[in-house]
């Protein structure tokens, strides 16, 4: 967890690099912890040429019972006696597999002041992208060439899709609207992705708005982090897992294909009418076609959480 924006770091008269030390790798001390939770502290960021000197990260981490989802939530708090201004920048590094089998996925923002490509590209090296538009989607592909990009999607998620292991992870998040331009970092983008050269080293990067913090005020960036099993491509993210196939009724018919982050129940119900219910569980796909006769909106649940909804069926 690193303070943003980056271009304001400064430490031996070089201002965007290194992170302020005692942030970025400072010794944590644990305040807390259960079988489901932990909350850690950093020290006070007290290197003296750090315009962050002051700063201090505390990070919470909870885990959800019988679900895949993680929420990882940290807060800034300002010790100096005199203002400062950041926001959070949550990198959360993966590993994805080469030959376009590992990619990360984002829903492109409509009317994207980056234009009809719905991306900032922030690396000089324009010949190492590997990048596609699939509809309202853009996916990077890790091909073991150094690039950089930021988004300003505001639709709150981002997703690592590995087609070796069949897995997506997820990440989702809550982007504030209608702000001043540039209060988010990096031509006001909320998200970023880094490909490194090595190993399919790939980081998922959140981005929290800029905030003024007065002497003992703090600001807090709760992310969400969620896995499971897929059969393909994503197509979206709810707030019950993944779409692959969307919601279809057809023919007399239902069916889709998905994966959600907790174990349990999923209900499928048209005109409030439940016809159909099984077992699911982050570990495997779900997937299903059944016969349905009833018409009216559908609703595909797990364990009260909204997975998808077809407007109208006939």
């Amino acid at each position: 967890m690193w303070p943003a924006p980056q271009a304001r770091w400064k430490r031996a008269n070089i201002a965007g690099w290194p992170p302020p030390g005692q942030l970025d790798h400072g010794n944590y001390e644990l305040l807390s912890r259960n079988e489901s939770a932990i909350e850690l502290r950093l020290p006070v960021e007290d290197h003296a040429d750090q315009t962050s000197a002051g700063l201090r990260c505390e990070l919470r981490y909870r885990l959800a019972p019988q679900s895949t989802r993680l929420t990882v939530e940290s807060t800034f708090l300002n010790t100096a006696a005199y203002p400062q201004w950041w926001g959070h920048w949550h990198i959360t590094t993966v590993q994805l597999p080469d030959e376009r089998q590992g990619c990360i996925t984002v829903p492109v923002q409509p009317n994207s002041s980056a234009g009809a490509q719905g991306y900032l590209l922030q690396s000089r090296e324009t010949k190492n992208v590997d990048i596609d538009r699939s509809g309202q989607l853009s996916r990077f592909w890790w091909n073991g060439k150094s690039y950089k990009v930021s988004s300003d999607s505001e639709i709150g998620w981002i997703a690592a899709e590995d087609r070796v292991t069949s897995t997506a992870f997820v990440q989702r998040f809550t982007v504030e609207q209608n702000l001043p331009f540039g209060t988010y970092p990096e031509g006001h983008c909320p998200l970023a992705v880094f490909l490194g050269e090595a190993d399919g080293f790939t980081e998922m990067e959140v981005m929290g708005p800029e905030r003024e913090l007065a002497p003992g005020a703090s600001t807090t960036l709760a992310v969400e982090w969620a896995a499971c099993r897929v059969t393909g491509s994503l197509t979206t993210v709810t707030d019950g897992g993944v779409t692959v196939r969307p919601l279809t009724i057809a023919n007399g018919r239902a069916s889709g294909s998905f994966g959600v982050f907790d174990v349990g129940t999923a209900t499928l119900a048209i005109g409030g009418t439940v016809v159909w219910t099984a077992s699911c569980s982050p570990a495997q796909p779900l997937q299903f076609d059944i016969p349905v006769t009833l018409s009216g909106v559908a609703i595909l649940m797990v364990e009260g959480r909204q997975l998808s909804e077809l407007a109208m069926a006939p």
